[in-house]
């Protein structure tokens, strides 16, 4: 499996902050064979949820898109994406979706408070907001 949205990130914040590889991957603790190769499609995006948010730190990207991008479930949405009736509430159509989480772009971004867990008063469902572009 080709993670085409991961690696187009990945080159976007990488020439956006002027990141080479080897920098990269000083700056997350990571190997730089191992980001070459994962630029180049021949190895998966690091299973570590915690590594590919460092990397979204370092390349200012939005951390929650990148570990979707790298087909798994973000922990900060996994309590979310269980509730049952907000799961029929988008397959009935009763909640808004987007048509397609492409590479990111200006606006497509899911922002939360990053812990993972409920702050006092607040629901699961309040912890992100969609932009209005993505509705």
């Amino acid at each position: 499996m080709i993670y085409k949205s991961f690696i187009k990130a990945l080159e976007t914040g990488m020439k956006a902050n002027d990141i080479g590889i080897r920098e990269l991957a000083r700056r997350c603790d990571l190997d730089a064979s191992f980001i070459s190769k994962i630029l180049q499609g021949k190895r998966s995006p690091p299973s570590d949820e915690k590594a590919i948010i460092k990397i979204a730190e370092v390349l200012a990207l939005d951390p929650v898109l990148l570990v979707i991008y790298t087909g798994r479930i973000p922990s900060v949405l996994q309590q979310t994406l269980e509730s049952p009736t907000f799961v029929r509430n988008i397959i009935s159509g009763k909640m808004p979706v987007p048509s397609a989480l492409d590479a990111p772009q200006a606006g497509n971004t899911l922002s939360g408070t990053g812990s993972g867990k409920d702050e006092p008063g607040q629901s699961s469902a309040d912890k992100f907001e969609m932009s209005e572009e993505l509705l």
